[in-house]
């Protein structure tokens, strides 16, 4: 964040995500949510693809066709850290980010190459190069601090 931080965005989450610190790629509308009267404050304040985490979780819910009951929360774009190839981990650098599929769940750096919230590739603006990794399947990777872009 910057010296003026921006106010958080007001949108509606599902009950088993409206947490504090929950990160989530946000998506596009159903076909269900074209009639919907909370269209505007549960979609279309979100871009489709950024990334979000919850600072806060509101009491207020109201129904939803797609997702049952549905929770007012507050949002704000997240950074995030990510594996990358080397050739790839330059700041400022714009890449199209894919999470590295890998089995071993137990590894220390399993969440920063496959972070559980992204589930396709998505458009990323590499802020912070964090260095090397050490990766038990010999993959030579980096973890650099991303946000996603249009």
């Amino acid at each position: 964040m910057s010296v003026m931080e921006a106010s958080p965005i007001i949108t509606l989450l599902p009950e088993n995500m409206a947490r504090k610190g929950v990160i989530f790629v946000s998506g596009e509308a159903g076909p269900e949510c074209t009639r919907c009267k909370l269209r505007r404050v549960c979609i279309e304040n979100l871009k489709p693809g950024h990334v979000y985490r919850v600072v806060r979780a509101r009491r207020m819910t109201h129904k939803c066709p797609i997702y049952g009951t549905v929770r007012v929360v507050e949002v704000e774009e997240a950074e995030f850290e990510v594996a990358v190839e080397p050739r790839l981990a330059m700041p400022g650098a714009i890449i199209k980010y894919r999470p590295i599929r890998c089995p071993f769940k137990l590894c220390p750096h399993y969440r920063s190459c496959s972070p559980e919230f992204i589930r396709g590739e998505i458009r990323v603006k590499i802020l912070e190069v964090r260095g090397p990794l050490e990766c038990p399947r010999g993959l030579r990777l980096r973890l650099v601090l991303v946000r996603a872009v249009d």
